[in-house]
């Protein structure tokens, strides 16, 4: 009798990597080279941060403002809206006619209630930002353990810059972020790598070899006019 074999047709979580060669053609410094890329407007830096803030917290001043001005029981009811960065404390005012640099829609936040007995707060999350943050925390690890097995040789003769990622729907209609991270060496050479998530995935695509069936779409949220 033939034992059956278990079959996996589902996954519920992974990753799909994707590693791409570049040589940098330049006469820039190894060091040079990595600080110019780091302060282009496609790395994740601290500049890219604060117009993600800037964009959410100016465009959600501009909706309480039309939201009072639109509400015919505004007045009866004493509401007071205030907009603030809870980290910075940065208090964000409306602005007219006011164009946002990144493209902000319900799939890219995440609203979390918060109630006292006076207020209640309206904690808006950048999905983005969020997990660029937790690909950061997770990049500076892996560069310390790569310093553990390597040593201090090998990686003192790199640099990780964390880029900015796609947004992707995938073929269940799941948003996940693809990361993309760029290693470069000090010789010069360089990886791109690609990370994309795969949640709540049928493997089928997998075992045909037709990644494409993976993903609906892939967006870049980000207007840039000039890349470096």
């Amino acid at each position: 009798m033939a034992k059956s074999k278990l079959q996996i047709s589902h996954l519920n979580y992974g990753e799909l990597h994707f590693y791409y060669p570049i040589k940098f053609d330049t006469k820039l410094s190894f060091t040079t080279l990595c600080d110019t890329l780091y302060k282009s407007n496609i790395s994740f830096n601290e500049e890219y941060q604060e117009k993600i803030m800037n964009s959410l917290g100016t465009s959600l001043a501009n909706a309480t403002t039309d939201f009072q001005k639109n509400d015919a029981n505004a007045e009866d009811i004493p509401l007071t809206f205030k907009v603030r960065d809870t980290q910075t404390q940065k208090m964000y005012h409306p602005v007219a006619d006011y164009e946002s640099d990144y493209e902000i829609g319900a799939d890219n936040i995440r609203f979390e209630f918060i109630s006292s007995d006076s207020s209640i707060f309206l904690n808006v999350v950048s999905t983005e930002l969020e997990a660029l943050q937790q690909r950061l925390s997770r990049m500076e690890k892996e560069f310390e353990l790569s310093s553990k097995i390597y040593g201090d040789s090998f990686t003192s003769n790199q640099k990780r810059i964390l880029l900015l990622p796609f947004k992707a729907q995938l073929a269940n209609g799941e948003i996940v972020w693809i990361h993309a991270i760029l290693i470069i060496f000090s010789n010069k050479m360089g990886i791109l790598k690609l990370e994309l998530p795969l949640i709540d995935t049928d493997i089928y695509p997998l075992k045909c070899y037709d990644l494409d069936l993976l993903v609906n779409s892939i967006d870049n949220c980000w207007k840039l006019k000039i890349l470096i």
